[in-house]
């Protein structure tokens, strides 16, 4: 007799359905012609994976594992739970599987005889090659932002601010698993590589996959953490730098406003680097713990203090590298027109020395009524700050410039069309992608904006104003859903046109991604 199981982890909360067979086996896919006494363990889940193998047998690595089979003859669930773990560790070593759904179906014989596994895809082949280019144009998007790193501290800094400067989280889909029970997500590239780097939208198991991949393509090891935070699964990594084993949390340190509004170019430093007794105070607002619940690999510590109260530990914008020095903006909380409030500083990193060397205005008004003597304002700071081609570009409230550190010359590179006025619309915050910078327009911070970009080498011609969306709500993102789920049978010619987003005369899974970043303010159509 047959028995057939199904795991399915997200955020590795695991749910289990068994049922009986008296069919024999058939084994489909790659592994008719993989030799898997020639291969690891994880080379023939890899290529059978890479084959888009709908099933195949395993059974020969239990037989050859003394410990699996003991394991196996006693207690058959805990085997197929460690043959699972190894399936995630996979995945994770391996994001380039982001086509490979993180749920499995075994069907197996008790004298393991044969052992099946039946993955699950997410994409057809066809989708999967095109995606491969995606992704990986987005990794050498991403080594390049750290291509000036000369040791692991700075490769962990930079690659760290890269992920939180380009990923937004995937609110909607952590609300989504919230109400069924963390075992199926709305959208399953938001739980790998993929989704943090070519789609920027991702929950924390793709801010960490993203992070340990580019990671491991820069030498720097690094592990999975799990455990839990606010009341709710989750995962982070550790780091090795210089020896010692810290903490990095990655999605926590990517700051949101109203717990949805992403703060483009805002990074938190709170998780970076910091040992595992200082993770232990961390609290929220309301006095409980952070992070909890969390076991180290065995044999790693990560007791090494040697950041805890870094300097970068306050600084709440990207830090960027140029000729030997850091940047970053500082900001101070003024109450008057006229006053410089934000501050370019350079740290030296061989003396460990600050200095500012650009001071300007900027001002966030509240109210729309800027000409008014009435007038409120936002005392916190939406400068973002970039580097690209021995210059440093920011953001203020109006406009975008440049700041020369051979020079201290400034120029205004671009300025946008009706900002400020009564329209209350400014400039919150800029990132940069190769020679492109992308900045967002609201009305205020905790708002829906609309995103523009300025591409440096082209930077003195006119650039194209942020477009509205369409009047696209979430609301729309829903009926896209629910249609992709077959809810709805059919939608009407003006929806298919409508909702056909990406021009494939498809609507799907795709269009309502591009239709939630435009809602977000990501993206502009």
């Amino acid at each position: 007799m047959k028995t057939t199981k199904k795991l399915t982890g997200i955020f590795l909360t695991f749910a289990i359905i068994i049922s009986v067979f008296t069919c024999m086996p058939v084994n489909a896919g790659a592994s008719a012609t993989l030799d898997p006494s020639k291969m690891t363990f994880e080379e023939f889940l890899v290529a059978n994976f890479e084959n888009f193998a709908q099933e195949f047998d395993i059974s020969y690595y239990i037989r050859n594992n003394s410990a699996w089979l003991r394991l196996g003859r006693s207690d058959i669930d805990a085997l197929i739970m460690v043959i699972y773990e190894e399936f995630e560790s996979v995945l994770q070593d391996n994001p380039h599987l982001f086509h490979v759904e993180t749920a499995l179906d075994f069907s197996y014989y008790l004298d393991f005889s044969v052992f099946d596994i039946s993955p699950h895809y997410i994409m057809t082949r066809a989708q999967y090659n095109s995606a491969v280019v995606k992704f990986n144009d987005a990794v050498k998007l991403a080594l390049d932002y750290a291509k000036g790193a000369a040791n692991d501290f700075e490769k962990a800094l930079l690659l760290h601010d890269y992920i939180v400067l380009n990923t937004v989280y995937d609110v909607e889909n952590l609300e989504y698993m919230q109400k069924n029970n963390y075992e199926q997500p709305l959208r399953e590239v938001s739980h790998n590589a993929y989704g943090a780097l070519v789609d920027g939208l991702a929950v924390c198991d793709g801010y960490a996959r993203a992070y340990a991949y580019l990671l491991k393509q820069v030498g720097v090891e690094s592990r999975f953490i799990t455990g839990i935070m606010g009341g709710g699964p989750h995962i982070w990594n550790l780091v090795k730098v210089g020896g010692g084993w810290f903490h990095v949390d990655t999605t926590a340190n990517d700051p949101v406003i109203n717990g949805r509004y992403d703060m483009l170019g805002r990074v938190n430093r709170t998780y970076f680097l910091i040992s595992d007794a200082e993770l232990r105070t961390q609290t929220d607002e309301s006095g409980a713990r952070t992070h909890s619940a969390w076991t180290l690999p065995t044999g790693i510590t990560a007791n090494s203090t040697v950041y805890d109260g870094a300097f970068i530990r306050d600084i709440n914008t990207a830090v960027v590298k140029l000729d030997g020095f850091y940047y970053w903006i500082d900001s101070i909380n003024v109450t008057g027109r006229g006053a410089n409030n934000n501050r370019i500083v350079r740290y030296n990193i061989t003396t460990g020395s600050a200095s500012y060397v650009h001071s300007f205005e900027s001002i966030w008004y509240l109210d729309g009524t800027e000409a008014s003597s009435t007038y409120k304002w936002d005392i916190s700071s939406y400068c973002g700050i970039a580097a690209y081609n021995g210059l440093i570009y920011f953001n203020t409230a109006k406009d975008i410039r440049s700041y020369n550190p051979a020079t201290g010359a400034v120029e205004v590179v671009n300025t946008p069309a009706n900002l400020g006025g009564t329209g209350n619309r400014f400039i919150f915050g800029l990132i940069m992608q190769g020679d492109t910078i992308h900045y967002s327009v609201r009305t205020q911070a905790a708002s829906a904006g609309n995103m523009a970009q300025v591409k440096i080498s082209t930077a003195t011609q006119p650039q194209p104003q942020p477009q509205p969306s369409a009047g696209y709500t979430i609301d729309d993102a829903i009926i896209i859903l629910q249609f992709e789920a077959g809810l709805i049978a059919s939608l009407t010619a003006e929806q298919q046109q409508r909702y056909d987003l990406n021009n494939d005369n498809i609507v799907n899974i795709t269009d309502a991604i591009i239709l939630l970043r435009v809602i977000a303010g990501l993206i502009q159509l």
